[in-house]
């Protein structure tokens, strides 16, 4: 096909799409994705053949460049919204479809209203335009050499591996084709539901109501918190509020004090890196010769061989937690006070120490594993906080700091209707409790 053929014939069937984006309002034009000073390639192919490229210019315009040429060796993945040549091929004369760009189209555009506009133009533009012998004036006339050219039956075992790869994906081979709110086991998912629906309405006071909290509600100090990790947050800013060298200080001030152990002197004679190899190994760094760094770092291995006593051991272990634990939602009713909620759904409550070589040490020292409930009351009490812990779950545990509530009997104390319906599905399943 001659440059000034090709030409013709796609001004002539791109005229509807170009005419429909082209007059639209600029201002819907901005808020449907087309901004000023960006710029979207759409291109197409046939077979390792160029056809054209489409330009969107801003919201100003749009530009149709026809550069025939050949693609050695090479498939090109493309943003090919409205996949004009693709459908047109596709739908002509099954004799004709020879080795159309198959590979699967991977749209890199994250604005949902500009994709709907892509579409909405694609309709019209289908709707309103004859494909059939521009389909096989382009077949015939870009076809390549027939060495290159793929079997019928080469194009139909394709097509047909592509339907058995879509009806052999997970969801359809299991039969469990419905929202996954319907089968979601991660209480973490829950939790974030209750977070939700406690911002709702009146629901907060609802709440707080049925667990028999009397805190102080101050509206300036509220706030409720996913993962809720203070302490780490705390570490982290006491640098950048008072520098390294002034930060180091209170750093270790704050660790000495908590652990008050029988050679603190020593310690706080220690330089930096002295006093982080104390409590810190690490096979891929040496510890800090900068900065105190923070417990969560520590390694129990480390200080295993250095803290005898095992009190101060299990004391300096529980700080160490402390930094890394976060409870699931913390409602802060004000600075000073707060609900502590720790949610299970099909797992029960865990402990520590987790890792197999440090469980080993317990053992040896004959100290039992730490809850991870009783954690959350060392992590309160760290931060000064006077704290009311609860208990959600499907079933009881046993603790002797949480307060237990189902799921079933705190949501069916709260307002829901405004919910999203994912979230009323979700709360109305048989197995939450």
């Amino acid at each position: 096909m001659k440059y000034k053929e090709s030409k013709i014939i796609l001004e002539q069937n791109f005229e509807v799409a170009s005419k429909f984006l082209d007059n639209l309002e600029s201002t819907e034009r901005i808020q449907k994705g087309f901004n000023t000073g960006t710029s979207t390639n759409l291109h197409y192919y046939l077979n390792n053949w160029f056809l054209f490229r489409v330009e969107f210019f801003g919201h100003d315009a749009i530009k149709i460049d026809y550069r025939n040429r050949k693609i050695p060796n090479k498939i090109s993945k493309s943003l090919d919204f409205f996949a004009v040549l693709k459908k047109l091929v596709a739908n002509s004369n099954p004799q004709n479809h020879h080795n159309f760009y198959q590979e699967i189209i991977v749209i890199n555009n994250s604005n949902k209203e500009y994709l709907e506009l892509l579409d909405e133009a694609t309709e019209v533009y289908y709707k309103q335009t004859d494909f059939t012998d521009l389909a096989n004036n382009i077949v015939q006339q870009n076809r390549p050499s027939i060495s290159n050219i793929k079997s019928k039956q080469s194009v139909e075992q394709s097509r047909q591996n592509r339907i058995q790869a879509k009806n052999s994906n997970i969801r359809n081979a299991s039969g469990i084709n419905e929202g996954y709110y319907k089968i979601n086991r991660e209480e973490r998912n829950l939790c974030a539901i209750l977070f939700h629906t406690l911002l709702l309405d009146d629901n907060l006071n609802l709440f707080l109501k049925k667990i028999g909290c009397d805190f102080p509600i101050i509206d300036s100090e509220i706030g409720i918190y996913l993962e809720y990790a203070f302490i780490r947050d705390i570490w982290e800013n006491i640098r950048n509020k008072f520098g390294i060298t002034e930060g180091n200080k209170i750093k270790r001030k704050i660790i000495l004090d908590n652990l008050n152990l029988s050679n603190t002197e020593k310690l706080e004679a220690m330089s930096v890196f002295d006093f982080n190899n104390f409590f810190v190994r690490s096979i891929t760094r040496n510890p800090s010769s900068k900065e105190i760094e923070s417990p969560g770092n520590w390694s129990i291995e480390k200080y295993d061989t250095n803290i005898q006593d095992n009190d101060e051991f299990l004391t300096a272990c529980k700080f160490k937690w402390s930094f890394n634990a976060k409870p699931d939602i913390v409602i802060n009713t004000s600075n000073d006070h707060a609900i502590c909620i720790e949610g299970k759904f099909k797992s029960g409550e865990g402990s520590y120490p987790t890792n197999k070589n440090e469980k080993s040490i317990f053992h040896r020292r004959g100290i039992p594993f730490v809850g991870q409930l009783s954690i959350q009351v060392v992590i309160m009490n760290l931060l000064g906080i006077d704290s009311k812990f609860v208990l959600l779950a499907n079933s009881r545990i046993t603790s002797n700091t949480h307060d237990f509530y189902t799921w079933k009997e705190v949501f069916n104390e709260l307002e829901t209707s405004n919910c999203p319906t994912f979230i009323k599905e979700w709360l109305n399943r048989s197995d939450i409790k």
